[in-house]
């Protein structure tokens, strides 16, 4: 199978061509033949149509990271040290 997808303000076409038997198609991709076949439609079908401006897409999404689960035995965060109960700390060497 190949195919060409294309644009403009008011109209948008796509160009499919293969067998219906599933068989390959020798020398036929996206950018050939339904390429040529999707510029010749266009050009005509433009002709009859008002001009009209692509309309603009969605915002963009930007990505937030996912929060950082805290890790129970940090002795710091970014906000300060953490206070650890005192079962939790580990014993003191003797000097």
């Amino acid at each position: 199978d190949a195919w060409f997808c294309g644009f403009t303000g008011g109209l948008t076409t796509v160009v499919w061509m293969g067998k219906d038997d599933a068989t390959p198609m020798a020398r036929i991709t996206g950018g050939s033949a339904p390429a040529e076949l999707w510029r010749a439609y266009m050009s005509s079908a433009v002709r009859r149509l008002p001009n009209q401006a692509i309309p603009a897409g969605p915002l963009p999404v930007v990505a937030t990271p996912p929060p950082v689960a805290a890790d129970p035995t940090a002795t710091e965060s970014p906000d300060g040290p953490v206070d650890t109960p005192p079962e939790s700390q580990p014993p003191s060497s003797p000097r």
